[in-house]
């Protein structure tokens, strides 16, 4: 008679009419299949493993083999939610040097010790630009802060990926892979937490050959004591605001590369007021006859203010020849003044609100806040009302003040109120370009901690909630 070990649960037994322990006469027990999921799911719980951590440690190392050179780094990751995060960069090879981010969430001291320099950046609240100046900082980071993780690649596609049981230096794995042309990924999930162990990508081929394999022994959800995961010390050389730099001067258009047509002309930019518009062709920059693929050295895409260009220009097929003189176009200035704004207290205002009543900055003390301004004549500026809209419904601590020069009509949702900034008055202390879209971060102390300006609206549903989160999340 075969017999069968079986790890059964209590459930399993009472499900076959016994007690444990007590095998029913003349009927077997199967033995239980383990759950494989699909790539999907497994993929899923490796995203809500993370997001769901209240801390996170790890140590990896990493082999980086592109154009034919190799580099060998080795790092850690220490986060406690709400308090800390601690990430330390090794690169052993071929050029050694040690990178670090640690951050309480209102502070973010970055320091580089690569490329000849030793200086450390006080970077906020904004851990993006903490880690928009290298990519090297293992894998977990992306997952416990999800807001970061469209700085770079994702794992596998859902649709495309496969799933296998494999087994990884003595631990079981479910390892998610796919491929596309000349690219792969891998990525080996520890069957039990679902916290990533390996990933592999691959592209190109050739001298363009790119591979990195790094490898990671993750802890979850143990005990960190924050108080040893201290900060950097500061007394012998003081962090530093990260350089702002002035405004470039530009023409505001954007060539293809493919066919010379304009893609893009930059709002109240020179080439707009010129009356340049989406799909003229650039015949010639200067006299030289610009050819396909388009040669960017004719135009670059910055240049000293006050520079004459002559451009022949194909529209609806007549050619006309227009001088242009390059400078800061409007939306740059706003951006070089929305980065000096940042870390200082936010100016004061007092609007009308669109229901009655009225709106003061000291009215959301101690309260998250964010600030959108919107136009009419700024389509991108409406499209980030509604993913402001249910974010704030989401998070009873943060309120949405959408501001524009006349609101009306009923747009109130939970923690969102539209107002009114009569003569733009506010509109113009919080240096606002009103054709695109601008949205303000304010902490609970009343100190603005982000500030967005630019065309993609898709950008700041990701930047704004991360940082509005971690501000929310912040423990003494």
């Amino acid at each position: 008679m075969r017999s069968f070990l079986c790890l059964v649960i209590v459930g399993s037994l009472v499900a076959c009419g016994a007690a444990p322990h007590q095998p029913v006469a003349g009927q077997a027990c199967a033995p239980i299949v383990r759950e494989v999921p699909g790539a999907e799911t497994a993929l899923a719980r490796m995203a809500r493993a993370y997001a769901t951590a209240t801390t996170y440690s790890d140590r990896w190392s990493s082999v980086d083999t592109s154009w034919g050179i190799t580099s060998r780094s080795t790092g850690s990751t220490t986060f406690v939610r709400g308090q800390r995060l601690l990430i330390t960069d090794t690169e052993e090879s071929p050029f050694p040097h040690e990178n670090s981010v640690w951050s309480d969430f209102t502070h973010t001291y970055t320091r580089r010790g690569d490329l000849g320099e030793d200086q450390t950046f006080d970077d906020g609240v904004r851990l993006r630009d903490a880690f928009s100046y290298y990519w090297n900082w293992g894998l977990a980071l992306d997952y416990l802060l999800p807001g970061l993780s469209s700085m770079r690649a994702a794992p596998p596609a859902y649709a495309l990926a496969t799933l296998r049981e494999v087994k990884l230096d003595g631990h079981d794995c479910w390892l998610v892979s796919t491929a596309r042309g000349k690219a792969s990924d891998e990525v080996w999930l520890d069957r039990d937490t679902y916290l990533i162990r390996k990933r592999v990508t691959r592209s190109g081929s050739g001298d363009a050959f790119h591979e990195q394999v790094t490898t990671i022994e993750p802890v979850l959800d143990q005990p960190i004591d924050t108080t040893r995961v201290a900060a950097p010390d500061l007394s012998a050389r003081p962090a530093v605001p990260r350089p702002i730099t002035s405004p470039g001067a530009t023409l505001g258009l954007t060539v293809a590369r493919t066919n010379n047509a304009v893609l893009e002309v930059e709002i109240d930019s020179p080439a707009e007021r010129a009356g340049i518009v989406r799909g003229d062709i650039v015949l010639a920059v200067n006299g030289a006859r610009n050819l396909v693929p388009y040669d960017s050295t004719l135009l670059p895409s910055t240049k000293p203010a006050g520079t004459a260009y002559t451009l022949t220009i194909s529209h609806d097929g007549k050619q006309r020849d227009i001088t242009l003189r390059s400078e800061p176009t409007a939306r740059d200035v706003a951006m070089h003044a929305a980065q000096l704004m940042q870390d200082r207290a936010a100016p004061a205002f007092d609007l009308p609100l669109a229901n009655g009543g009225r709106a003061t900055l000291a009215d959301y003390r101690g309260q998250v806040l964010i600030l959108t301004f919107l136009s009419l004549r700024c389509p991108q500026c409406m499209e980030t009302m509604n993913p402001l809209r249910v974010f704030a419904a989401q998070y009873p601590g943060v309120n949405v003040i959408a501001i524009q020069e006349d609101a009306t009509g009923n747009q109130n949702a939970p923690n969102f109120t539209p107002a009114s900034d009569p003569g733009l008055a506010t509109a113009a202390m919080y240096s606002v370009f009103p054709r695109t879209p601008h949205v303000v971060l304010i902490d609970q102390q009343g100190i603005v901690r982000y500030v967005e300006v630019g065309p993609h609206a898709s950008r700041f549903s990701s930047a704004i909630e991360l940082y509005a989160t971690l501000l929310l999340e912040r423990r003494p």
